[in-house]
Protein backbone atom coordinates (compact mmCIF):
# COMPACT_ATOMS: atom_id res chain seq x y z
CA UNK A 1 0.00 0.00 0.00
CA UNK A 2 1.04 3.62 -0.75
CA UNK A 3 -0.58 6.47 0.71
CA UNK A 4 0.71 10.32 -0.57
CA UNK A 5 -1.24 12.92 1.06
CA UNK A 6 -0.19 17.16 0.87
CA UNK A 7 2.84 16.80 -1.02
CA UNK A 8 4.36 19.89 -2.42
CA UNK A 9 7.39 18.45 -4.19
CA UNK A 10 5.96 15.28 -6.26
CA UNK A 11 5.13 16.66 -9.85
CA UNK A 12 5.30 13.11 -11.83
CA UNK A 13 4.58 9.33 -10.61
CA UNK A 14 5.28 6.02 -12.89
CA UNK A 15 4.31 3.05 -11.70
CA UNK A 16 4.71 0.02 -13.77
CA UNK A 17 5.43 -3.58 -14.11
CA UNK A 18 4.17 -6.86 -13.63
CA UNK A 19 6.43 -7.83 -10.73
CA UNK A 20 5.32 -5.15 -9.25
CA UNK A 21 3.28 -6.42 -5.82
CA UNK A 22 1.14 -3.33 -5.14
CA UNK A 23 -2.49 -3.73 -4.24
CA UNK A 24 -3.54 0.09 -3.50
CA UNK A 25 -2.72 3.52 -4.07
CA UNK A 26 -3.41 6.95 -2.60
CA UNK A 27 -2.56 10.41 -3.82
CA UNK A 28 -4.50 12.91 -2.25
CA UNK A 29 -4.50 16.84 -2.61
CA UNK A 30 -0.69 17.13 -4.06
CA UNK A 31 -1.07 20.34 -5.43
CA UNK A 32 2.29 20.26 -7.51
CA UNK A 33 1.12 17.10 -9.14
CA UNK A 34 1.42 17.40 -12.94
CA UNK A 35 1.01 13.47 -13.83
CA UNK A 36 0.26 10.20 -12.75
CA UNK A 37 0.57 6.97 -14.80
CA UNK A 38 0.25 3.47 -13.61
CA UNK A 39 0.28 0.55 -16.13
CA UNK A 40 0.66 -3.74 -16.10
CA UNK A 41 0.12 -4.74 -12.89
CA UNK A 42 -2.35 -6.21 -10.25
CA UNK A 43 -3.24 -3.02 -8.59
CA UNK A 44 -6.43 -2.98 -6.90
CA UNK A 45 -8.11 0.13 -5.68
CA UNK A 46 -6.76 3.84 -6.79
CA UNK A 47 -7.70 7.06 -4.86
CA UNK A 48 -6.79 10.32 -6.42
CA UNK A 49 -8.41 13.99 -5.59
CA UNK A 50 -6.40 16.75 -6.86
CA UNK A 51 -6.40 19.37 -9.50
CA UNK A 52 -6.28 18.21 -13.42
CA UNK A 53 -3.70 16.39 -13.97
CA UNK A 54 -2.48 13.68 -16.76
CA UNK A 55 -3.60 10.83 -15.41
CA UNK A 56 -3.47 7.44 -17.56
CA UNK A 57 -4.82 3.91 -16.35
CA UNK A 58 -3.01 1.28 -18.36
CA UNK A 59 -3.96 -2.40 -18.50
CA UNK A 60 -5.33 -2.94 -14.57
CA UNK A 61 -7.09 -5.70 -14.95
CA UNK A 62 -7.66 -5.85 -11.49
CA UNK A 63 -8.93 -2.70 -10.57
CA UNK A 64 -12.11 -2.94 -7.84
CA UNK A 65 -12.21 0.18 -6.30
CA UNK A 66 -11.53 3.41 -8.27
CA UNK A 67 -12.26 6.97 -6.31
CA UNK A 68 -11.71 10.14 -8.35
CA UNK A 69 -12.09 13.37 -7.14
CA UNK A 70 -12.35 17.43 -8.50
CA UNK A 71 -13.26 18.62 -11.60
CA UNK A 72 -10.60 16.90 -13.72
CA UNK A 73 -12.76 13.50 -14.06
CA UNK A 74 -14.65 15.60 -16.34
CA UNK A 75 -11.52 16.27 -18.56
CA UNK A 76 -8.43 14.29 -20.41
CA UNK A 77 -10.63 11.42 -21.26
CA UNK A 78 -10.98 9.79 -17.57
CA UNK A 79 -13.93 8.45 -18.57
CA UNK A 80 -13.43 7.00 -21.72
CA UNK A 81 -9.92 5.05 -19.69
CA UNK A 82 -12.49 3.19 -17.58
CA UNK A 83 -13.54 0.67 -19.76
CA UNK A 84 -10.20 -0.89 -20.45
CA UNK A 85 -10.96 -2.11 -16.76
CA UNK A 86 -14.73 -2.23 -16.69
CA UNK A 87 -15.73 -5.64 -15.91
CA UNK A 88 -13.31 -5.70 -12.60
CA UNK A 89 -14.60 -2.46 -11.09
CA UNK A 90 -17.31 -3.38 -8.01
CA UNK A 91 -16.61 0.19 -6.02
CA UNK A 92 -16.67 3.52 -8.28
CA UNK A 93 -16.74 7.10 -6.29
CA UNK A 94 -16.39 10.49 -8.14
CA UNK A 95 -15.93 13.95 -6.61
CA UNK A 96 -16.94 16.05 -8.89
CA UNK A 97 -16.93 19.74 -7.40
CA UNK A 98 -17.70 22.35 -10.35
CA UNK A 99 -19.84 20.68 -13.14
CA UNK A 100 -21.42 23.23 -15.45
CA UNK A 101 -24.41 24.13 -16.03
CA UNK A 102 -27.20 21.37 -17.21
CA UNK A 103 -23.90 19.06 -16.30
CA UNK A 104 -24.60 15.73 -18.73
CA UNK A 105 -21.50 13.86 -18.82
CA UNK A 106 -19.95 11.60 -21.39
CA UNK A 107 -21.20 8.21 -22.18
CA UNK A 108 -19.28 5.73 -19.82
CA UNK A 109 -18.96 2.14 -20.66
CA UNK A 110 -20.70 -0.28 -19.60
CA UNK A 111 -19.84 -1.19 -16.10
CA UNK A 112 -21.48 -4.57 -15.38
CA UNK A 113 -20.01 -5.31 -11.82
CA UNK A 114 -20.43 -2.32 -9.68
CA UNK A 115 -21.98 -2.70 -7.07
CA UNK A 116 -21.67 0.73 -4.84
CA UNK A 117 -21.53 4.46 -6.64
CA UNK A 118 -20.81 7.35 -4.50
CA UNK A 119 -21.26 10.39 -6.16
CA UNK A 120 -20.03 14.29 -4.01
CA UNK A 121 -20.93 17.09 -6.00
CA UNK A 122 -20.43 20.62 -5.80
CA UNK A 123 -23.55 22.70 -7.29
CA UNK A 124 -24.69 26.78 -7.52
CA UNK A 125 -28.25 27.96 -7.80
CA UNK A 126 -30.41 25.09 -9.08
CA UNK A 127 -28.37 23.37 -10.80
CA UNK A 128 -29.71 20.32 -13.13
CA UNK A 129 -28.52 17.51 -11.15
CA UNK A 130 -30.55 14.65 -12.55
CA UNK A 131 -27.31 14.24 -15.87
CA UNK A 132 -25.55 12.53 -12.92
CA UNK A 133 -28.19 9.83 -13.29
CA UNK A 134 -26.34 8.89 -16.89
CA UNK A 135 -23.64 7.14 -14.20
CA UNK A 136 -25.64 5.08 -12.49
CA UNK A 137 -27.45 4.16 -15.65
CA UNK A 138 -23.59 2.68 -16.55
CA UNK A 139 -24.36 0.23 -13.60
CA UNK A 140 -26.71 -2.07 -14.56
CA UNK A 141 -26.22 -4.65 -11.22
CA UNK A 142 -26.07 -1.39 -9.41
CA UNK A 143 -26.77 -2.32 -5.28
CA UNK A 144 -25.93 0.91 -3.32
CA UNK A 145 -26.19 4.70 -5.20
CA UNK A 146 -25.29 7.49 -2.52
CA UNK A 147 -25.01 11.15 -3.44
CA UNK A 148 -23.76 14.11 -1.49
CA UNK A 149 -24.85 17.45 -2.96
CA UNK A 150 -22.62 20.67 -1.52
CA UNK A 151 -24.62 23.53 -2.86
CA UNK A 152 -22.42 26.73 -3.06
CA UNK A 153 -24.87 28.58 -2.13
CA UNK A 154 -28.33 28.14 0.20
CA UNK A 155 -31.04 30.00 -2.06
CA UNK A 156 -33.76 28.44 -3.90
CA UNK A 157 -34.78 29.13 -7.02
CA UNK A 158 -38.66 28.11 -7.92
CA UNK A 159 -39.39 26.59 -11.16
CA UNK A 160 -40.97 23.42 -12.49
CA UNK A 161 -39.69 20.07 -12.36
CA UNK A 162 -38.76 18.93 -15.45
CA UNK A 163 -39.76 15.49 -16.56
CA UNK A 164 -38.97 12.42 -13.96
CA UNK A 165 -40.77 9.95 -15.85
CA UNK A 166 -39.40 6.08 -15.51
CA UNK A 167 -36.42 5.71 -18.65
CA UNK A 168 -33.92 3.23 -17.35
CA UNK A 169 -35.44 0.88 -14.76
CA UNK A 170 -32.72 -0.48 -11.90
CA UNK A 171 -32.86 -4.12 -11.44
CA UNK A 172 -30.68 -4.55 -8.59
CA UNK A 173 -30.57 -1.08 -7.11
CA UNK A 174 -31.17 -1.56 -3.37
CA UNK A 175 -30.47 1.61 -1.17
CA UNK A 176 -30.70 5.23 -2.09
CA UNK A 177 -28.59 7.34 0.16
CA UNK A 178 -29.47 11.16 -0.47
CA UNK A 179 -27.20 13.39 1.74
CA UNK A 180 -27.65 17.07 1.45
CA UNK A 181 -31.45 17.01 0.05
CA UNK A 182 -32.18 20.76 0.13
CA UNK A 183 -35.40 20.56 -0.81
CA UNK A 184 -34.59 22.26 -3.85
CA UNK A 185 -36.14 20.97 -7.55
CA UNK A 186 -32.85 19.86 -8.64
CA UNK A 187 -33.03 17.36 -5.40
CA UNK A 188 -36.13 16.33 -6.42
CA UNK A 189 -35.49 15.54 -9.67
CA UNK A 190 -32.68 13.68 -9.36
CA UNK A 191 -34.11 11.58 -6.51
CA UNK A 192 -37.77 10.58 -8.01
CA UNK A 193 -35.61 9.80 -11.04
CA UNK A 194 -33.69 7.22 -9.28
CA UNK A 195 -36.84 5.75 -7.30
CA UNK A 196 -39.07 5.63 -10.01
CA UNK A 197 -36.62 3.81 -12.10
CA UNK A 198 -35.04 1.43 -9.01
CA UNK A 199 -37.83 -1.33 -9.80
CA UNK A 200 -36.30 -3.51 -6.73
CA UNK A 201 -35.53 -0.38 -4.00
CA UNK A 202 -35.92 -1.59 -0.19
CA UNK A 203 -34.46 1.54 1.40
CA UNK A 204 -34.26 5.20 0.95
CA UNK A 205 -32.09 6.95 3.62
CA UNK A 206 -32.30 11.08 3.05
CA UNK A 207 -29.99 13.76 5.32
CA UNK A 208 -31.68 17.04 4.73
CA UNK A 209 -29.05 18.90 6.64
CA UNK A 210 -27.96 21.86 4.88
CA UNK A 211 -24.19 21.27 3.26
CA UNK A 212 -24.07 24.90 0.94
CA UNK A 213 -20.21 26.14 1.22
CA UNK A 214 -20.46 29.51 2.46
CA UNK A 215 -18.59 32.70 1.32
CA UNK A 216 -19.17 34.41 4.55
CA UNK A 217 -20.41 33.22 7.75
CA UNK A 218 -24.04 32.56 8.27
CA UNK A 219 -25.29 32.18 12.32
CA UNK A 220 -26.61 28.47 13.17
CA UNK A 221 -30.07 29.60 12.92
CA UNK A 222 -30.00 30.06 9.29
CA UNK A 223 -29.20 26.53 9.53
CA UNK A 224 -31.27 25.29 11.38
CA UNK A 225 -34.33 27.14 9.06
CA UNK A 226 -33.13 25.74 6.13
CA UNK A 227 -32.86 22.17 7.76
CA UNK A 228 -37.03 22.34 8.67
CA UNK A 229 -37.57 23.78 4.98
CA UNK A 230 -35.48 20.81 3.95
CA UNK A 231 -37.80 18.68 6.11
CA UNK A 232 -41.08 19.85 5.00
CA UNK A 233 -39.96 19.50 1.12
CA UNK A 234 -39.38 15.64 1.77
CA UNK A 235 -42.91 15.58 3.35
CA UNK A 236 -44.18 17.20 -0.01
CA UNK A 237 -42.27 15.63 -2.33
CA UNK A 238 -40.51 12.28 -1.55
CA UNK A 239 -43.47 10.67 0.49
CA UNK A 240 -46.29 11.11 -2.02
CA UNK A 241 -43.87 8.96 -4.65
CA UNK A 242 -42.19 6.57 -2.15
CA UNK A 243 -44.01 3.04 -3.45
CA UNK A 244 -44.82 0.77 -1.28
CA UNK A 245 -43.04 -1.62 1.17
CA UNK A 246 -39.79 1.03 0.22
CA UNK A 247 -38.35 2.60 3.78
CA UNK A 248 -37.84 5.67 4.18
CA UNK A 249 -35.49 7.32 6.86
CA UNK A 250 -34.94 10.35 7.48
CA UNK A 251 -31.59 11.67 9.54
Amino acid sequence: MIIIHGSGLLKHIRVGGRALNLKHFEVVHCFSMESIHICDFDLVSFTFHGRPIDLRLRNLTKLRELNLGHQFVLENNVLGQISAFASSLIILSFRIYSPKNDFRPDPLPELPNVKKLTLTVGAHKDDYLRGFASIANACPNLETFTIEVLWYSPFRRRREARNVATRHPHQHLKLLQFLGYYGRISDFELAAYIIKNAVSLKKVVIDPCCQAWMESQICDEFFIKQERIARSCIQRQLVPIMPRGVDLVLL
